[in-house]
């Protein structure tokens, strides 16, 4: 009995994936990799999801539910694409999860990464040279603009449409 009970164990073992058990299914951060320094200005993402057939081309999940993306432990996105873009993360090191929700095919594993968002330098070259050149210009055409309405537009004195003498 227990020597055909172990033979019951093993061939389902071993038939498992031959005849088609799935795995579970795992997000997958791609982008960023785990500890890459990114622009903190624009911080691409791109996800896959481990044991589901992918589209080829594919810019969106088919399967049903949704992404939830969270920094620093803070829900930032829930969306259905493969790639997106981040905008204006704060410089400095941060956490990434990410996942898959409302999935029917149940609890799908998350997927999770820490990376550093850096400011961009100054390209060589650039200066704040003229910074206040422009500022006396802009200052000196906005206070002409105002002498000129001040002058020839004259705000008139408001008069009464009736005589209060009359009332």
């Amino acid at each position: 009995m227990a020597q055909a009970l172990l033979l019951c164990v093993l061939a389902w073992a071993l038939a498992g994936p031959a005849i088609g058990v799935a795995a579970p299914l795992q997000v997958r951060i791609i982008q960023p990799a785990a500890g890459a320094t990114v622009d903190a200005a624009t911080v691409a993402i791109q996800l896959s999801v481990d044991g589901a057939a992918p589209v080829a081309g594919a810019t969106q999940w088919t399967g049903g539910g949704g992404f939830h993306v969270r920094i620093d432990d803070q829900d930032v996105v829930q969306t259905r694409e493969l790639r997106f873009v981040l905008m204006a993360l704060a410089p400095g090191p941060h956490h990434l999860r990410v996942t898959l929700e409302d999935y029917a095919g149940g609890p799908v594993a998350p997927a999770e990464v820490a990376f550093t968002a850096q400011g961009r330098a100054t390209p060589a070259g650039s200066t704040w040279a003229l910074a206040a050149p422009v500022a006396l210009v802009a200052v000196l055409l906005m206070g002409g603009l105002l002498i000129g309405w001040l002058r020839w537009v004259r705000p008139q004195q408001a008069e009464p449409l009736y005589d209060e003498r009359d009332s």
